[in-house]
Order: structure tokens, then C-alpha cells, then sequence
């Protein structure tokens, strides 16, 4: 499949494998994450949702997915161009996409590949597949906005934008007393230049189990 949008094998698109697991319900999570809160009250939420995601219908984030000229294409609508959510983070159940599934209707989705934003491999298929699917489908970035009772859901915070003071693992952001998690998607490249986004705060858990006393080495 990676190979049909990009000419070469591409190693993110082993995500699609996630419905053929051995779980009903479950949560992926980019490795590039630091989850800072419990996540179990995803799983209440996957028997009104068959997928959810943490963040979508942001105007800034839709060219993470779609090219300007999606809107010409005439093939999506406007609510399902507008979703274009961070694939990082993704809750589902099992069968609902499987890979028998995806392998049919990976034609379609080539037709719409000039409009992908491929520099992000497989998240504008995944989008693509999501909103095409006929299941429902949402995201706690938009349950905080339309249901009054969920307003205090946790959030993401991106690693490449300010996220609050960061203590002993720990962020105080007066704005957003809540995060979910953090991620350094896109930031990596800064590593070998020696300015990574909020170093301090991968850092601490990177390492945290060499802190504990009569801790082994990270790993074992």
C-alpha cells in the first residue's frame, strides 16, 4: 500500500494493521508521544464511536492531510475534508477496517492521491478511510466543543508549540490545566541540530527508570 502513494515501501503504513490485532477495543499511540494522564475513559467512549481520534477539525491542521485542491475534487464532502485529524492517536474497535477491507478500497483512494499532503505518509489515507467508512467517527477536541458535560477532557499539546511550564516531568499550563499527552511529531529533524522542542520533558521520561533506586539499565 505504501508503496501505491509513494513508490517505495514506507514503514508508517504498518499502522493499518491495528484492526487485525488481538484486542476488541484498543488505543494506538505514536511512539513519539509522552501520555501524562490515564487513558481508560477512551474505552467508554468506542461503543457510541467506532473511531476516535484526539484532535480534528482544526482550520490550521487540515494541510497536514489535504492540498488546497481537495475542494475541487468533488469527491469528499466538507465535513469530511474539515476532519482531518492527527492519526497519531487513534481508538477503535476490532473488524471495523480491516486490511481485506483497506487493500479495496485503496483504488479509490489512489484517485485522490495528487491531493494528499503525502509528506505525512499515512495519515491522509488513514483520514481518507475514516471518513469514507460509513461508521461514526469523532474526536475529543470536538466532544470538548459540542457536549457540555465533556468540556474538561484532557488535551494533546504538539512539542513544536509552546506548552506550559514543565517541572519534574509535570506541565502547568493556566490555559489548559489538562493535557492528555505531548508529541514531537515532525520535530525529530531538530535533534541533530540540538534544539529539540521541549527536550527537558522527553528527556525526564526517557530516562526515568534509571532515576529509581536499584533500577536497572533503561531496557532491561
Amino acid at each position: 500500500i505504501g508503496r501505491s502513494f509513494h513508490g517505495t515501501v514506507v514503514g508508517q503504513y504498518r499502522k493499518l494493521a491495528l484492526w487485525e490485532g488481538p484486542y476488541h477495543d484498543f488505543v494506538y499511540i505514536d511512539t513519539d508521544t509522552i501520555v501524562l494522564e490515564n487513558i481508560d475513559f477512551v474505552f467508554d467512549m468506542l461503543p457510541s464511536f467506532s473511531f476516535l481520534a484526539l484532535q480534528s477539525n482544526l482550520v490550521n491542521t487540515r494541510r497536514w492531510v489535504w492540498r488546497d485542491s481537495i475542494y475541487q475534487a468533488g469527491r469528499l464532502s466538507e465535513e469530511q475534508i474539515a476532519f482531518s485529524a492527527n492519526t497519531g492517536f487513534v481508538a477503535s474497535r476490532k473488524d471495523t477496517l480491516t486490511l481485506s477491507m483497506i487493500e479495496r478500497r485503496v483504488p479509490d483512494a489512489l484517485q485522490l492521491a495528487s491531493h494528499m499532503e503525502l509528506m505525512c505518509t499515512e495519515q491522509p489515507l488513514l483520514n481518507y478511510l475514516i471518513t469514507t467508512s460509513g461508521e461514526r467517527y469523532t474526536s475529543l477536541s470536538v466532544l470538548r466543543k459540542v457536549v457540555p458535560g465533556l468540556k474538561d477532557l484532557p488535551i494533546q499539546r504538539w512539542a513544536g508549540a509552546p506548552i506550559g511550564t514543565v517541572r519534574h516531568g509535570r506541565i502547568t499550563c493556566p490555559l489548559e490545566p489538562r493535557v492528555l499527552l505531548v508529541h514531537w511529531a515532525g520535530q525529530w529533524r531538530k535533534l541533530a541540530q540540538g534544539c529539540l522542542p521541549h527536550e527537558d520533558l522527553w528527556r525526564f521520561y526517557r530516562h526515568l527508570r534509571e532515576k529509581a533506586p536499584g533500577s536497572g539499565q533503561l531496557g532491561e
